[in-house]
């Protein structure tokens, strides 16, 4: 989940996704992955672990 931050530094209220798809099908609790953990690296990448297929993920910005 990402939190917007307005003009101030306050956060405004709203949430909005950020990592979404781990569902297969949303009406039954089918999933291909389930994300438990976050750590953020020093360049400011994300790692997350997910225990359904024992995995470990990287997410990064690129322009």
């Amino acid at each position: 989940m990402f939190v917007p931050f307005d003009e101030n530094g306050q956060p405004t209220g709203e949430y909005e996704d950020f990592l979404t798809g781990f569902l297969i099908d949303p009406s039954v609790p089918k999933t291909w992955g389930r994300p438990v953990s976050v750590l953020t690296m020093p360049d400011g990448s994300l790692l997350f672990t997910e225990e359904a297929n024992d995995r470990i993920y990287r997410v990064q910005y690129q322009n």
